[in-house]
């Protein structure tokens, strides 16, 4: 599914694997942004407005026999070319230049020994990036924020969600959920979107180190915007420069991006949690694994959703799932995976 979503944003060569399952999945739509829209959009987002977007949660009522998810192993995975874009630290990426590769053996990133424990009991360990030693901005953790949008529906309302930026040819995409960009009965595309990276508290309330980044393209799967299918929550965001006239890319640096890995792995799930216990400023981090599929929507188009152990809340949805992460992750920044879609109304401590 990201590689449908990526190609149609970026223009990139993921646009020949993707072609494989568009007959299944349906193309992609989109919806641009004039530059009088993005500069709108820039001073839109006063202080006042961001302390007070809410988070744009995707929360499934139960359905009968929702907790027991299927194993990872019993899920057929889709087929087609397994392969990965390298992600690039702040100021090495080149334009038009995607360092593109076919996957070969698997050789997952060290862990120290107590996350190894934790992956191996299904469990998840939870911490915030906050300096030292988790530094909010240092890359790859710069590679991680916020997403503001205002949905024009039910009178306005102003919402944050969480996103990654993936390489591209235009050093400009960002990836996150799909209904952090249109939801129907809110009035379809969210309009004033801002995307600012490398968010957190800092010594004096929220701040955005890097700057804005206002969208200029919003792309999601046709499937999402006709049906809104969970197992189609997917997003691609093209951004404008920053008031300083970087890229996104350029000065926040990027994850790499998998495509048709296997389904049962260890991960680390990102996003920016804003109901209680979080405050919706600090960015944190579930040191997770793969712990099942929703059978709940394993009929629907699309690959069945993953399901992980991780109890991040509302305003981490579209925040990525990082594979392959190194010890060190600024030597080996590792691969976005997927994003955090939905979560189960009575099931607080799974994501999908």
């Amino acid at each position: 599914m990201l590689a449908i979503v990526v190609a149609a944003a970026i223009g990139s060569p993921a646009a020949s694997a993707a072609a494989l399952r568009l007959d299944r999945l349906g193309p992609v739509v989109g919806s641009v942004e004039r530059p009088a829209a993005r500069s709108h959009a820039l001073a839109y987002w006063t202080k006042a407005r961001i302390r007070a977007a809410r988070p744009l949660e995707e929360i499934v009522v139960d359905r009968p026999g929702q907790e027991a998810a299927r194993p990872v192993a019993s899920v057929v995975p889709d087929r087609g070319p397994s392969f990965s874009v390298s992600g690039a630290a702040p100021g090495l990426g080149i334009p038009g230049q995607l360092r593109i590769r076919g996957r070969g053996p698997a050789r997952p990133g060290a862990v120290s020994p107590d996350r190894t424990a934790a992956r191996r009991a299904s469990t998840f360990i939870r911490y915030p990036l906050e300096a030292p030693d988790h530094d909010p901005e240092a890359y790859p953790n710069t590679a991680h924020g916020k997403v503001f949008s205002h949905f024009p529906g039910n009178g306005g309302e102003d919402y944050v969600c969480s996103a990654t930026v993936v390489p591209s040819n235009t050093m400009s995409v960002a990836m996150t959920a799909g209904h952090c960009l249109y939801q129907r009965d809110k009035g379809g595309f969210a309009r004033n979107v801002v995307f600012v990276p490398a968010y957190h508290s800092g010594d004096a309330g929220g701040i955005a180190p890097l700057g804005h980044f206002a969208a200029r393209k919003l792309w999601i799967p046709r499937g999402w915007q006709a049906h809104q299918y969970v197992s189609l929550d997917v997003a691609a965001i093209s951004l404008a420069a920053n008031e300083s006239g970087g890229l996104v890319e350029d000065v926040a640096g990027s994850r790499g991006i998998r495509f048709n890995r296997k389904r049962s792995t260890a991960l680390d799930a990102y996003g920016y949690p804003t109901e209680p216990p979080f405050d919706g400023i600090t960015p944190w981090v579930c040191d997770a694994h793969t712990t099942g599929s929703d059978d709940g929507a394993a009929n629907l188009p699309g690959p069945t959703p993953l399901q992980i152990a991780c109890d991040l809340t509302g305003g981490a949805s579209g925040g990525g799932w990082i594979v392959n992460q190194g010890p060190d992750p600024r030597l080996a920044p590792g691969f976005l995976f997927s994003v955090t879609s939905y979560r189960y109304q009575f099931v607080p401590e799974r994501l999908y």
